[in-house]
């Protein structure tokens, strides 16, 4: 056995004793009777639970606050609401828009959103977590693309969690979104054994952005994606297409004609 292996073999049995003293990320698993440590794979029993469709409804108090959130975009800037979820109301969390073509190109008012549960109230988190992002599908007309990958390739690398939330703007029906793991220290802890590190965020450039790619440039037209809220114009679950694909779910009398794109009349 040469130098290099002698030394590799060395660093991973003092990083498998360091982790063993500290305790396994949640999402890491030493099977002692194989000697392997499994990553990934794990089913979510929390705020990312893959089998339920639960309604989450976020109240601004400020009359103009669909103007607001536009012109908060570019600088990022959060705007107050409160969130109800499963029956708890979690107030001052923190509310903008998020993306960019998926902000720009989307055809229609159904945008994506960045949501922080410590906007005001420090420490305050759903099942642990503090911040999360609600995405639109720009350019998947299908809705489960990004949940369905996530889903899958957590079985072999670190990737964020992933499911399916019902949102209320206001008491008006926006439809469903993907609910997506932020990447953050608290992802990095559920599956390294510390949160150090670097991360790297890719910012707009002042000069302008690249060329679009071979995708659309508007929301497709489907019958899972339509802009109207009348239960008449929602295919049965389980009749194909989202339907089929939430069919498993406990979808708790969600309409899937809501999935598409919205035209704000009255949040002005």
């Amino acid at each position: 056995m040469n130098i290099f292996k002698l030394s590799l073999l060395g660093i991973l049995t003092l990083s498998f004793l360091v982790i063993s003293a500290q305790g396994f990320p949640s999402e890491m698993d030493y099977v002692e009777s194989e000697h392997i440590i499994y990553t990934g794979g794990n089913k979510s029993n929390d705020f990312y639970e893959e089998d339920e469709l639960e309604t989450v409804e976020l109240t601004f108090t400020q009359a103009n606050y669909w103007n607001t959130l536009i012109a908060n975009k570019a600088s990022g800037t959060e705007l107050e609401a409160s969130l109800t979820y499963k029956g708890d109301t979690y107030s001052g969390v923190g509310v903008r828009f998020k993306g960019n073509t998926s902000y720009n190109n989307v055809n229609g008012d159904k945008k994506s959103f960045n949501v922080t549960t410590d906007f005001i109230t420090d420490g305050q988190d759903i099942d642990g977590y503090e911040t999360f992002n609600f995405n639109n599908c720009f350019g998947d007309e299908s809705f489960i693309r990004e949940v369905f990958y996530l889903n899958s390739i957590r079985n072999h690398i670190p990737a964020a969690k992933g499911n399916y939330i019902q949102l209320t703007l206001n008491g008006q029906d926006w439809g469903i979104y993907p609910n997506v793991q932020q990447l953050n220290a608290e992802f990095i802890r559920e599956w390294f054994s510390n949160d150090k590190g670097s991360r790297w965020r890719a910012i707009s450039p002042t000069f302008g952005t690249g060329g679009g790619g071979p995708g659309t440039a508007t929301v497709p037209t489907s019958p899972f994606l339509a802009p109207s809220l009348q239960a008449a114009n929602s295919p049965a679950p389980g009749s194909g297409g989202c339907g089929g694909f939430f069919g498993g779910m406990d979808v708790k009398g969600v309409e899937f004609g809501n999935l598409g794109t919205k035209n704000v009349k009255d949040a002005a």
